[in-house]
């Protein structure tokens, strides 16, 4: 994935799935209980779904989302901007398990199992289907995932990626 400082890996109690995280020291968090509540290809997939957006330095752009939603907090289109930059990051970091064997289908099973953990733990709400898809984001990056075409992982140029990303929140 083109990473090159040193990933720290951090585990909590706390947590309820893995996390990226850091912009200047990056680290990933993991569940006091991932090794065992997890397969080994299902923790391999996440964990090259965390590499990703670590690689793309999305906890930057999302620190510089929120921070252009709190200064133009009356826009709509500054809200609607951070959740398709969201959105964006979580599916193209999910085509990172192209790299692990059998890993769409491993992280879609890890994501399954971590949406059932939430609703267990928040009693309310589910993830229902309605007619012919899924209400929920999680119902659709599991389908994606499903369906993700088996082909070799791309990787996308830096200067690419950054271009795309500043115009996006400079337009914004």
């Amino acid at each position: 994935l083109s990473l090159r400082r040193r990933v720290c890996l951090l585990q909590s109690d706390r947590l309820a799935a893995p996390i990226a995280f850091g912009v200047f020291r990056q680290g990933i968090g993991l569940p006091t209980r991932f090794a065992r509540d997890f397969s080994q290809s299902q923790q391999e997939a996440m964990l090259a779904h965390e590499l990703a957006h670590l690689a793309a330095q999305d906890p930057f752009w999302q620190r510089l989302a929120s921070l252009l939603v709190t200064l133009l907090w009356w826009h709509p289109l500054a809200w609607w901007t951070r959740r398709q930059l969201r959105v964006a990051s979580e599916l193209a970091a999910d085509e990172a398990s192209l790299l692990v064997q059998n890993g769409p289908e491993a992280l879609a099973e890890s994501l399954v199992a971590l949406g059932r953990q939430l609703v267990d733990r928040q009693a309310h709400g589910w993830l229902g289907v309605e007619g012919m898809g899924f209400r929920s984001g999680l119902g659709r990056r599991v389908e994606r995932l499903l369906r993700l075409p088996r082909c070799e992982w791309m990787d996308l140029s830096r200067g690419r990626a950054w271009f795309v990303r500043f115009t996006s929140l400079a337009g914004l």
